[in-house]
């Protein structure tokens, strides 16, 4: 019976995506792109219908109809695409889209490959400061295992060489764009993008990685030439970021590194269980099945009571002892853990650990059903507003890299994703202020 619930999802979002598809150029169009990013969770969906006990163990504890739960995850995930998707379709934004015909666009060319150098340089300064914060490059890659550990306090130095790498690699792209391309520009795209993306990945981090990829691709498709993404050399390229998905898992391991470096003929049968890690990043039906059952009566709806603690997440816990946790997702993570916590109670009080809210249980919580209709209408009016941001300014590195992470990371209308997306627009919109400075009066496009 479960298994019908998915396949009948997956058929009514390929239908959609094939019939919205139709006579559309643009496959990144926001409305596939989104199509086929719900999609991306099916297979972990068969997994897990198949093979529950693989579910965390508070939400097996806490899981009476796993069945039910897992009817509502998928008829609430199909509820909420559809409203979205049509959302999409028809909500046009009307007037000037946020001042952005000017900002990093009319540059004259040769600037283009000054500031692609120059964000190459920020990238690989901060990423040795970053090293040099958490012990050296060795230390890291030795302790995969102890990955948050490690790396924590180092938020500020992974978040500007993250977006500065991506921005190195846009200005070049728009750089090639206005020029006759040599192989030897070919070899340095090719060579800076492996580059930042094992930069990306030394510290056990896929998303972000994943994320510089695809707005490789996306810069190559509307600056240089439309991708079949459908071609068996970009199948390939797919099956990649599978495998390197599968990785990690087996990387943190204690001792996984010295281990591999002596036999690594074992290190492909060791990753074949953990294929599925990639499609595990598009769903959130793990913590969802403790979020339905649980918020179970109206009474337990929040109604907003949480939406204050979006501005008191900017005052320094030094400063406000009282203050409530930023992310939703730690009262979720600690009435799992059976504590009876108040909404508003001091994070002090809470175990620090956090189950994030996704697109869909973000307006449940607040609102039942209700709620993710209208998370579904606000969402798809945010994206398709940042994506025509994105085509009015002629696709400048800040608005594709902008739309690829509101796209790839699953942005939702909660605290912490929040919070997160403004931290990296604002990292976004101050370097391209700074390359700003370059601009030539000249207005220049593909």
């Amino acid at each position: 019976m479960i298994d019908a619930f998915i396949t009948f999802y997956f058929i009514v979002l390929l239908l959609l995506l094939l019939y919205l598809k139709k006579g559309k150029k643009d496959f990144f169009h926001v409305i596939p792109f989104f199509i086929l990013f719900s999609m991306a969770e099916v297979p972990y969906l068969y997994f897990i219908a198949h093979n529950p006990q693989e579910l965390h163990p508070k939400v097996i504890y806490h899981l009476d109809d796993f069945s039910f739960a897992f009817f509502q995850h998928v008829m609430y995930k199909l509820i909420f695409a559809i409203v979205c998707i049509f959302t999409m379709a028809f909500f046009e934004p009307k007037g000037k889209l946020f001042g952005v015909s000017s900002i990093g666009v009319g540059m004259k060319v040769v600037k283009f490959k000054y500031a692609s150098y120059f964000f190459i340089a920020l990238t690989i300064l901060m990423f040795a400061l970053f090293l040099h914060k958490v012990g050296g490059f060795f230390f890291l890659i030795s302790n995969m295992d102890n990955k948050t550990l490690v790396v924590q306090g180092t938020a500020m130095y992974r978040n500007i060489f993250f977006i500065s790498a991506m921005l190195s690699i846009g200005y070049y792209i728009t750089y090639l764009s206005l020029k006759k391309i040599k192989l030897k520009n070919y070899l340095f795209l090719f060579f800076i993008s492996v580059f930042f993306f094992a930069m990306l990945a030394s510290y056990g981090e896929r998303k972000n990685p994943l994320l510089l990829l695809v707005f490789l691709v996306l810069m190559w498709n509307y600056k240089i030439k439309n991708i079949n993404v459908f071609s068996v050399k970009n199948l390939l390229l797919l099956f990649f970021l599978v495998f390197f998905a599968s990785l990690a898992p087996i990387l943190r391991v204690d001792g996984a590194l010295d281990y591999y470096m002596s036999d690594p003929g074992s290190l492909i049968p060791d990753a074949l269980p953990y294929m599925g890690e990639l499609f595990k990043r598009f769903s959130d039906i793990d913590i969802s099945l403790f979020i339905f059952p649980y918020f179970d009566s109206i009474n337990k709806l929040w109604f907003g009571s949480t939406f204050m603690d979006f501005f008191t997440g900017f005052i320094p816990s030094s400063f406000y002892e009282a203050k409530p946790p930023l992310d939703e997702g730690v009262y979720i993570y600690n009435f799992a853990q059976g504590n009876n916590v108040a909404i508003n109670s001091p994070f002090k009080y809470m175990i620090p650990v956090g189950w994030p809210l996704s697109r869909v249980t973000a307006g449940y919580v607040h609102f039942g059903p209700v709620g993710v209709i209208l998370y579904a209408i606000l969402t798809g009016m945010i994206l398709k507003y940042f994506y025509q941001v994105m085509i009015s300014s002629k696709f400048a590195p800040l608005w594709v890299s902008f739309y690829a992470f509101m796209m790839l990371t699953g942005f939702g209308i909660s605290n912490a994703f929040i919070f997160n997306t403004l931290t990296i627009f604002v990292l976004l919109m101050l370097f391209t202020l700074f390359i700003y400075l370059f601009e030539g009066k000249k207005n220049v496009s593909r």
